[in-house]
């Protein structure tokens, strides 16, 4: 047994060594969402859904309008409502018909308003000349009649979401990328929340990303925000997933008797909607995955599209093994099907 004595006095001569824990290991990891919700990037939303459905917009997909802001709209009288009315038949004219996502002047515009946040709008080259001028008519009319109301809406979007983030994202994000054959390259991930999105409630740009969430849109509230946030930040991975897709499609249409009409070319974005609900649902007990509770599987890929995705890919996501494995049974599936609906 040791001498206490020489024990203590080693103590306190110091004449031994503890190892330091590194500073790092006690960082907290990076936020996985950083989020946005300025006016002019709020304004410029809300004029792009209103134009949807002006009749100079032509055929254009409609952006669902909350009820409580068109009888705001309706209830404008005299200069107000002239000038917000040219404001949206602007847009109408000009922007509505271009796309949000894949319409490069239209993603520089919601880069260049992110970045002015809540201050005076100043001249921007990314600013086309009348865009600039359409959101200046319609500041102070935005300010009195919606502001307030679209900057409540997007605060407590965020403050129902956050928990859930906080609680699961880093591991339902693993896991997507686990399964994905992916990996994160930089967080924390750009998020403007918006009155409005686009026609679909998100999407998603690229290099670098950004994703946009209409925090009045109905189907994304509660626990469905927490899938649809993974499920666009999936979308920054998503180029390999199609890569492979693409290379997989190109073999198996060129096999004898392959049916290629029944393979959609956005089979990729199926693939990533059912998994990420996947994890989701698993994370989440009892939690229903947005395609399955919004019946997209029926209203946009129609057939049996979402019965192939399970027969293949679910023992995968069970085993957190990577989807590759099944993917080529999965083409082969449905290319041996009927043409799709």
């Amino acid at each position: 047994m040791p001498d206490r004595r020489r024990v203590l006095g080693a103590l306190v001569a110091g004449s031994f060594t503890v190892p330091l824990i590194p500073a790092h290991a006690f960082a907290k990891p990076p936020a996985f969402f950083a989020w946005r919700s300025g006016f002019w990037r709020c304004l410029h939303q809300t004029l792009y859904a209103f134009a949807s459905h002006d009749s100079d917009a032509g055929r254009v997909r409609r952006i669902r309008l909350d009820p409580q802001d068109v009888a705001i709209r309706q209830a404008l009288t005299g200069e107000a409502a002239l000038t917000w009315n040219r404001s949206v038949q602007t847009y109408a004219r000009s922007l509505s018909q271009r796309d949000l996502l894949f319409d490069d002047g239209m993603i520089a515009i919601g880069r260049a308003l992110d970045t002015a946040g809540d201050r005076p709008l100043q001249s921007n080259p990314a600013l086309p000349v009348e865009v600039a001028a359409s959101l200046t008519d319609a500041e102070a009319i935005y300010r009195q009649h919606w502001w307030n109301r679209h900057r409540t809406a997007s605060d407590q979007w965020r403050a129902a979401a956050q928990p859930l983030v906080d609680e699961h994202a880093r591991a339902v994000g693993d896991r997507l990328m686990r399964i994905l054959g992916a990996s994160w390259s930089v967080l924390p991930l750009d998020a403007a929340l918006v009155p409005y999105a686009n026609w679909a409630g998100a999407y998603t740009v690229l290099d670098p990303t950004a994703i946009t969430v209409a925090t009045l849109d109905a189907s994304y509230q509660g626990a469905a925000a927490l899938e649809m946030l993974m499920h666009e930040a999936g979308h920054a991975v998503a180029r390999p997933l199609q890569s492979r897709l693409t290379g997989i499609i190109a073999d198996i249409k060129a096999q004898p008797g392959a049916n290629a009409a029944a393979i959609r070319p956005d089979l990729w974005h199926e693939v990533l909607f059912y998994v990420a609900g996947r994890v989701a649902a698993d994370a989440m007990p009892g939690y229903v995955p947005y395609a399955d509770h919004n019946d997209l599987w029926n209203r946009a890929w129609p057939g049996r599209d979402r019965e192939a995705l399970a027969r293949h890919l679910d023992p995968l996501i069970a085993r957190n093994a990577r989807i590759d494995a099944g993917l080529p049974a999965l083409i082969a599936d449905l290319a041996s099907g009927s043409p799709r609906a």
